[in-house]
């Protein structure tokens, strides 16, 4: 059997790291900074504190799925908007307004800033 490597070469596949979750805040720009790690269930309780998390990794198509997901868990209804300013990230909301905050997920070529 071939090594991951070799296989990975031969057949042209990358394996995609599963999306990691981040507290987040917004920079008066509009960009988001990701703070500390969190696991699915902690962004869920963060979301229904009204806080803010985004969804980073290198697949946005997963990326847009968990945070969808996290959403939903949290708010029960939810609406996806894409990134309002340049410095931006599209991100999922509540429906309705209250309750605030969102769940910001990386794209290809838009990505959450560090501290």
């Amino acid at each position: 059997m071939a090594k991951k490597s070799e296989a990975t070469a031969q057949t042209g596949e990358r394996s995609a790291a599963k999306p990691r979750i981040f507290e987040a805040s917004l920079r008066a720009d509009g960009g988001v900074v990701k703070g500390g790690e969190i696991t699915e269930t902690e962004a869920i309780v963060q979301r229904q504190a009204q806080r803010e998390v985004v969804v980073c990794g290198n697949d946005p198509d997963a990326n847009n799925a968990l945070a969808k997901e996290i959403e939903h868990a949290a708010s029960g209804s939810y609406v996806r908007h894409g990134k309002h300013r340049p410095n931006g990230l599209n991100h999922y909301q509540p429906l309705a307004r209250p309750p605030a905050g969102h769940t910001f997920y990386e794209t290809k070529n838009s990505r959450a800033r560090k501290k």
